[in-house]
């Protein structure tokens, strides 16, 4: 009987669980695109010539210690559950974040260009 309720608890308490780490990582996403575009402006200001990186690695810290524009983690396009993409020339960028597992890390696909603007671009 006790096997029961338990089991029971399970098939309600399980999908809720699931779809809380699911709407956690693709709001992680988003926050991460914000924190991401904040970087490539910050780069392009500081570095010389004024334009955006070619790709992700070069926000992280730089060799010998200094620090980056990101965290280390961020800087492999890897990071809580989603993957980000970095498509950039000099003077624009688009960056998309992909859920690692679809369904599980997150269902929507996002993207954010160098107005700011972060767009659902994906189901």
């Amino acid at each position: 009987m006790v096997v029961c309720i338990v089991a029971m608890l399970m098939v309600i308490a399980l999908p809720n669980l699931v779809r809380g780490r699911h709407d956690a990582a693709e709001a992680a996403a988003r926050e991460t695109l914000n924190q991401l575009t904040a970087a490539m402006v910050q780069y392009k200001a500081a570095e010389m010539p004024h334009v955006y990186p070619g790709d992700l690695t070069a926000l992280g810290p730089k060799s010998g210690g200094a620090l980056g524009y990101v965290n280390a983690v961020l800087a492999t396009g890897n990071y809580q559950g989603y993957r980000f993409l970095l498509a950039a020339n000099a003077d624009a960028f688009t960056i998309r974040a992909f859920p690692e597992r679809p369904g599980i890390t997150g269902t929507r696909i996002f993207a954010v260009t160098e107005t700011g603007q972060i767009s659902e671009v994906g189901p």
